[in-house]
């Protein structure tokens, strides 16, 4: 546990003081995984516990989604340590965005993620899944992680759909705010199932499913109300922020006289677009192009796991290889997070030369996107003295004798 807390404290230490409330997250779901890690020995199983005894093959696979879990966790570790042996300040850090607040809050979720496929490793050495305190903690854990990871996903979205689009910042109060309400929303989400939804004649809502621990299959509507739905909400609302704000930076998305224009011009008319643009709106394009990959990384990686389970809704059987391939898939989540992370802090605008993210759009007269801009005329100049060289000239043809 102390290993731990030195890794998250690392990791909100180096965010600065916008993430000190990640920070005491971070620390609460460390004290209580290791406090239901610590409840989960032998003594806690009932004699009548459900038990799934894994063949070689199944247990083989199993080790190989703890590895991919590893790799997360050590992507998240290493960063963190990174961060804090170079000393390296986060451009998006303190700059009024926010960004390092959420950032870490997802990370914080893919560290549940990780930590959820770790537990396997119980089963692994084990041979078999035994329900019990362990099960439900590693169910429970699991879900605490995806519905997170997918409600954070979600406010990076329309943070900087705010700071890019509608040019508004929330102040810090509100942004913690937003964080404590998605961390309450998540602990509501995971303590609904068995306090509200588990009934005496299904069983235990969360316990065996597959080959590990989840919400039972008994409780299938619930999977896809208390996750499924989560995250598909999260994937669509977050692409189709990302792409409105992208178009807007670009000058394809225009506002007239209180009406919306979408606007798509040929690569010889493009420079037209930049007519509409100010310096927040191409430092944002960069950055908005960037941000996309998130929603587009993450729908990558639930995809597989998804059609997996909508299979198995059918009744379809699914090899377990298959399986195995989209659960690996899915905790790489914070291997892929942490990439985006660090590449995000090289395409951010540089700390002198960060936009005010608050700054009013300008206005352009629209005629110009029709005639062309004209920055000055010049008037051809009225002479007596050139009207009389001309038409001096003009009475000169070949006719004329040359005078010496």
């Amino acid at each position: 546990m102390r290993d731990v807390d030195i890794a998250v404290a690392c990791f909100a230490s180096c965010l600065g003081p916008s993430s000190s409330l990640s920070f005491f997250f971070a620390s609460l779901f460390s004290v209580l995984f290791f406090a239901t890690f610590a409840m989960a020995g032998p003594s806690s199983l009932s004699p009548t516990a459900a038990t799934l005894v894994y063949s070689p093959s199944v247990r083989s696979g199993v080790f190989v989604i703890v590895v991919g879990g590893c790799f997360s966790a050590l992507a998240i570790l290493c960063l963190s340590m990174m961060l804090l042996m170079s000393r390296t300040r986060l451009k998006f850090a303190n700059t009024g965005t926010h960004l390092a607040l959420y950032f870490s809050c997802l990370l914080l979720s893919d560290t549940l993620q990780a930590a959820g496929a770790i537990m396997n490793l119980n089963w692994a050495l084990n041979g078999e899944v035994v329900e019990g305190a362990f099960c439900t903690a590693q169910a429970a854990i699991k879900q605490a992680g995806n519905v997170s990871a997918a409600i954070m996903s979600f406010t990076i979205a329309v943070h900087v759909w705010n700071l890019l689009f509608m040019r508004y910042q929330t102040s810090m109060r509100a942004a913690l705010g937003i964080v404590l309400f998605g961390w309450c929303f998540t602990t509501v989400v995971v303590l609904l199932g068995p306090t509200a939804v588990q009934t005496e004649a299904k069983g235990p809502f969360f316990g065996i499913d597959g080959e590990w621990c989840w919400i039972r299959k008994e409780y299938s509507r619930e999977q896809v109300l208390l996750q499924y739905l989560f995250e598909a909400i999260s994937v669509v609302c977050s692409l189709f922020l990302y792409f409105l704000t992208l178009l807007r930076v670009r000058g394809n998305l225009l506002k007239i006289d209180g009406r919306w224009t979408i606007r798509f011009l040929s690569k010889d008319d493009s420079w037209k677009l930049d007519l509409h643009r100010d310096y927040t709106d191409m430092a944002g394009i960069g950055l908005i192009k960037h941000m996309i990959w998130y929603p587009v990384a993450y729908m990558v990686l639930i995809l597989p796991i998804a059609a997996v389970r909508i299979s198995a809704f059918a009744g379809a059987s699914t090899p377990f290889g298959v399986t195995v391939f989209s659960d690996v898939l899915f905790v790489l989540c914070g291997l892929v997070d942490v990439v985006l992370f660090v590449t995000l802090n090289r395409v951010f605008p540089e700390l002198g030369n960060q936009p005010a993210f608050d700054t009013k759009r300008k206005t352009v007269d629209l005629s110009i996107m029709e005639t062309g801009l004209t920055p000055f005329t010049l008037e051809k100049p009225v002479d007596p003295d050139a009207r009389s060289i001309r038409s001096t000239r003009s009475s000169i043809n070949s006719t004329t004798p040359l005078r010496m």
